[in-house]
């Protein structure tokens, strides 16, 4: 089953919502954000508005479907990955 998404057009800038049912942060998170980023972009490209915000809500899952779960240094990881990745993107005016 698909996870619902919602695109909001507010004073000419396009606005996105995804909701995650279950969704497993440290394995997906990172690249879920990027693709529903990338698809923001291009569908505001693409109707000719500026890019709005992307707002994600989820239900965290903290155990993988084995049973093990991760800890801090997991979450250190993703940060470091996300900042990374910021850091090599071009922004968003």
């Amino acid at each position: 089953m698909s996870e619902p998404h919602q695109l909001s057009l507010l004073e000419g800038r396009l606005h996105m919502t995804a909701v995650y049912r279950n969704h497993q942060f440290v394995r997906r998170a990172y690249g879920n954000y990027l693709g529903l980023g990338s698809l923001l972009g291009f569908v505001a490209r693409e109707a000719a508005c500026e890019v709005g915000e992307l707002m994600c809500s989820h239900r965290m899952r903290t155990r993988d479907r084995n049973g093990a779960g991760f800890g801090a240094g997991a979450l250190k990881s993703l940060v470091g990955y996300c900042r990374a990745a910021l850091a090599e993107s071009p922004r968003v005016k």
